[in-house]
């Protein structure tokens, strides 16, 4: 509790500060880009690895992500995930995109479908509104629609972010309602630096109580607590790496430890 207690309070007087002119990023919650290069395609190959404890078989996954800046502060992306979770697997295909309502606002509609449905969702749909306010202030709200084979959950996001010089602060709220169990909430407090023309790196820090898919017909409701870690760093105009590493505890099961790895090229 009192290491809680110590980064929220470090995170929320983040959030105070006074921001000292024009917000880090023009886009809604995205990295920055090398203006030269930044309607150039990237795509990413990755793997990440969680080890479980208390017996539970460890998680691995394989992807392939790609995308594309079509516009002004207008992107359209879209992923391919092979999963193997509890023994079981399962793989994803997600597409989305960013686009522009005026000056101010921002959409983001996002799609994905599953193949076995062992344990993600047959099919969700995430729509989400981003606001540009002044003084390096942002804010997103957003709804998600997850319809697994015997059961929907649904979630309302909120998320309040700032800039400040080289620095993104930012708090979300997920307020979930599983069919037949009881409602979620769950926080996340986030702080981002970044760095020469394209590179970031990010500390995350969030608990509450969250739905798990265990496979089908098996949810429950945990007590989770995590603090992660992770970054992208370009190798030069077009080649970079993506790197993570966490630990999120899920009480009463298990505790998951996780490392990943990517490599990304723009074109």
């Amino acid at each position: 509790m009192k290491f809680r207690l110590i980064i929220l309070a470090v995170l929320f007087s983040l959030l105070m500060m006074p921001a000292p002119g024009r917000c880090a990023s023009e886009g809604p919650m995205l990295p920055p880009e090398d203006s030269a290069d930044s309607r150039a395609p990237v795509v990413e190959v990755g793997y990440s690895y969680e080890r479980l404890n208390n017996g539970y078989a460890d998680w691995r996954e394989y992807y392939i992500a790609a995308k594309k800046r079509v516009g002004d502060r207008s992107v359209v992306y879209g992923a391919y995930r092979s999963l193997d979770r509890f023994s079981l697997q399962d793989q994803e295909v997600l597409v989305g995109t960013y686009f522009p309502l005026d000056r101010h606002w921002t959409a983001n509609v996002e799609a994905s479908t599953s193949t076995n449905h062992a344990f993600l969702p047959e099919w969700s749909a995430w729509g989400g509104l981003h606001l540009k306010m002044g003084g390096g202030w942002g804010a997103e709200a957003g709804y998600r629609y997850r319809k697994y084979t015997d059961k929907v959950v649904t979630s309302e996001k909120l998320t309040v972010e700032k800039y400040f010089g080289s620095f993104r602060a930012a708090y979300a709220v997920t307020l979930g309602q599983p069919q037949g169990l009881d409602n979620t909430t769950s926080h996340a407090f986030r702080l981002t630096h970044y760095y020469g023309s394209r590179n970031s790196v990010t500390l995350d820090y969030s608990f509450g109580r969250e739905i798990e898919s265990l496979g089908p017909d098996r949810f429950i409701i945990m007590d989770t607590n995590g603090l992660n870690l992770w970054g992208s760093h370009w190798m030069g105009r077009s080649w970079g790496v993506f790197y993570a590493a966490g630990i999120h505890e899920q009480r009463p099961l298990y505790t998951r430890n996780k490392l990943q790895l990517g490599v990304f090229y723009q074109f």
